[in-house]
Protein backbone atom coordinates (compact mmCIF):
# COMPACT_ATOMS: atom_id res chain seq x y z
CA UNK A 1 0.00 0.00 0.00
CA UNK A 2 1.11 3.24 -0.88
CA UNK A 3 2.33 5.03 2.14
CA UNK A 4 -0.35 8.39 3.47
CA UNK A 5 -0.25 11.31 2.48
CA UNK A 6 -0.90 12.46 6.38
CA UNK A 7 1.49 14.60 8.03
CA UNK A 8 0.81 13.11 11.68
CA UNK A 9 0.96 9.62 10.94
CA UNK A 10 4.11 8.89 12.70
CA UNK A 11 2.96 10.75 15.39
CA UNK A 12 -0.07 9.22 16.07
CA UNK A 13 1.64 5.45 15.31
CA UNK A 14 4.68 6.83 17.76
CA UNK A 15 1.85 7.76 20.30
CA UNK A 16 -0.07 4.83 19.94
CA UNK A 17 3.07 2.47 20.75
CA UNK A 18 4.12 4.69 23.68
CA UNK A 19 0.56 4.42 25.34
CA UNK A 20 -0.13 0.37 24.19
CA UNK A 21 3.78 -0.43 24.53
CA UNK A 22 2.95 -2.00 21.37
CA UNK A 23 4.77 -1.90 17.94
CA UNK A 24 2.67 -0.86 15.18
CA UNK A 25 4.31 0.70 11.81
CA UNK A 26 2.69 2.84 9.54
CA UNK A 27 2.77 0.37 6.76
CA UNK A 28 -0.29 -0.85 8.86
CA UNK A 29 -2.39 2.61 8.26
CA UNK A 30 -5.14 1.35 6.05
CA UNK A 31 -7.23 4.54 5.99
CA UNK A 32 -4.74 7.50 6.13
CA UNK A 33 -7.26 10.31 5.00
CA UNK A 34 -9.58 11.13 7.01
CA UNK A 35 -9.76 14.56 8.53
CA UNK A 36 -11.94 15.94 11.03
CA UNK A 37 -13.16 19.20 12.43
CA UNK A 38 -11.49 21.17 9.91
CA UNK A 39 -7.73 19.97 10.63
CA UNK A 40 -7.55 16.85 13.16
CA UNK A 41 -6.09 13.94 10.94
CA UNK A 42 -7.18 10.20 12.04
CA UNK A 43 -5.37 7.18 11.12
CA UNK A 44 -7.00 3.74 10.77
CA UNK A 45 -4.72 0.98 11.78
CA UNK A 46 -5.25 -2.65 11.51
CA UNK A 47 -2.85 -4.97 13.29
CA UNK A 48 -2.83 -8.76 13.84
CA UNK A 49 -0.78 -11.46 15.50
CA UNK A 50 -0.70 -9.27 18.73
CA UNK A 51 0.79 -10.17 22.19
CA UNK A 52 -2.57 -10.73 25.07
CA UNK A 53 -0.67 -7.41 26.96
CA UNK A 54 -1.32 -5.00 23.74
CA UNK A 55 -4.30 -6.50 23.24
CA UNK A 56 -6.31 -6.45 26.18
CA UNK A 57 -5.30 -2.92 26.76
CA UNK A 58 -6.30 -1.06 23.83
CA UNK A 59 -9.97 0.82 24.54
CA UNK A 60 -11.41 3.72 23.51
CA UNK A 61 -10.70 7.02 25.57
CA UNK A 62 -7.77 9.57 26.02
CA UNK A 63 -4.51 8.95 26.83
CA UNK A 64 -2.07 11.88 28.45
CA UNK A 65 1.51 12.08 26.61
CA UNK A 66 3.14 14.04 28.86
CA UNK A 67 4.23 13.35 32.41
CA UNK A 68 1.95 11.99 34.74
CA UNK A 69 1.51 15.45 36.97
CA UNK A 70 1.82 17.75 33.90
CA UNK A 71 -1.40 16.06 32.51
CA UNK A 72 -3.17 15.10 35.80
CA UNK A 73 -2.35 18.41 37.48
CA UNK A 74 -2.72 21.13 34.92
CA UNK A 75 -4.57 19.25 31.66
CA UNK A 76 -1.11 20.37 29.79
CA UNK A 77 0.40 18.35 26.97
CA UNK A 78 -0.92 16.53 24.40
CA UNK A 79 -3.20 13.53 24.35
CA UNK A 80 -4.17 10.51 22.17
CA UNK A 81 -7.98 9.82 21.50
CA UNK A 82 -9.45 6.51 20.44
CA UNK A 83 -13.06 7.58 20.02
CA UNK A 84 -15.77 5.58 20.74
CA UNK A 85 -18.64 4.78 18.32
CA UNK A 86 -20.21 8.03 17.34
CA UNK A 87 -17.19 9.78 18.10
CA UNK A 88 -15.64 9.93 14.58
CA UNK A 89 -16.70 11.52 11.11
CA UNK A 90 -17.72 10.30 8.00
CA UNK A 91 -14.49 10.44 6.45
CA UNK A 92 -14.06 7.44 9.02
CA UNK A 93 -15.24 3.68 9.77
CA UNK A 94 -18.26 3.80 11.56
CA UNK A 95 -16.71 1.21 14.37
CA UNK A 96 -13.66 3.53 15.34
CA UNK A 97 -11.73 -0.12 17.69
CA UNK A 98 -13.00 -3.31 16.57
CA UNK A 99 -10.80 -6.16 18.39
CA UNK A 100 -10.71 -9.87 17.36
CA UNK A 101 -10.16 -12.98 18.86
CA UNK A 102 -9.94 -15.83 16.18
CA UNK A 103 -9.16 -18.75 17.49
CA UNK A 104 -5.93 -17.35 19.35
CA UNK A 105 -5.15 -15.21 16.80
CA UNK A 106 -5.46 -11.04 18.84
CA UNK A 107 -6.28 -8.37 15.76
CA UNK A 108 -7.24 -4.61 15.96
CA UNK A 109 -8.06 -1.88 13.94
CA UNK A 110 -8.38 1.04 15.70
CA UNK A 111 -8.75 4.87 14.80
CA UNK A 112 -6.99 7.73 16.48
CA UNK A 113 -5.74 11.07 16.08
CA UNK A 114 -3.99 13.70 18.61
CA UNK A 115 -5.55 16.53 20.50
CA UNK A 116 -4.00 19.64 22.43
CA UNK A 117 -3.76 19.29 26.23
CA UNK A 118 -5.45 16.38 28.15
CA UNK A 119 -8.99 17.07 28.92
CA UNK A 120 -9.26 14.56 31.77
CA UNK A 121 -6.76 16.83 34.07
CA UNK A 122 -6.50 19.90 35.75
CA UNK A 123 -10.02 20.06 37.26
CA UNK A 124 -11.54 21.09 33.69
CA UNK A 125 -8.38 23.10 32.11
CA UNK A 126 -7.34 20.82 30.37
CA UNK A 127 -10.78 20.22 28.67
CA UNK A 128 -11.33 23.65 27.95
CA UNK A 129 -7.98 24.50 26.30
CA UNK A 130 -9.10 21.48 24.33
CA UNK A 131 -12.00 22.83 23.55
CA UNK A 132 -10.95 25.80 22.89
CA UNK A 133 -8.10 25.26 20.72
CA UNK A 134 -8.84 22.15 18.68
CA UNK A 135 -13.17 22.42 18.95
CA UNK A 136 -13.46 26.21 18.53
CA UNK A 137 -10.87 27.36 16.48
CA UNK A 138 -10.21 24.10 14.63
CA UNK A 139 -9.81 25.50 11.11
CA UNK A 140 -6.58 26.98 12.57
CA UNK A 141 -5.76 24.13 15.05
CA UNK A 142 -2.15 22.27 14.39
CA UNK A 143 -3.72 19.28 12.88
CA UNK A 144 -0.72 17.33 14.68
CA UNK A 145 -0.05 18.84 18.26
Amino acid sequence: MEQPDNPCASKIVAALNKVFKAEFTEAQIIWPDCVVHGGCYNVVLEADGLPVSVFNTIRPGRFRLSNWLYAWGVGGGNSLHLPRDGETSACCPPNPLLKSNDGGKLSVRVTAHLDHGFPLGGFGAGLSYHLIRDVMLSKTRNPCP
